[in-house]
């Protein structure tokens, strides 16, 4: 499934009830998820952060989100 900005014109409430019944229905599913808002990130195992179109980064969403911070640029390998 892919959702862009699936929660944008939420409030907080109904944002959480979405969140809760996405995380029931999406078992045994792949999600493709475009969002700008941090509870939306409980749905995913993974990041993965565009910058003008381009590959920045990705690793899970602990490695890429630290608090209001998302990790933006590549390590070298």
């Amino acid at each position: 499934m892919l959702l862009d900005e699936p929660t944008a014109a939420f409030d907080q409430a109904s944002e959480k009830h979405t969140v809760a019944f996405l995380q029931r229905w999406m078992s045994g599913r792949t999600l493709v998820v475009s969002t700008h808002k941090r509870p939306l990130l409980a749905l995913t195992e993974r990041a993965i952060v565009l910058r003008d179109g381009r590959l920045a980064n990705q690793g899970s969403i602990e490695q890429m989100v630290s608090g209001n911070q998302v990790a933006g640029k590549r390590e070298a390998s």
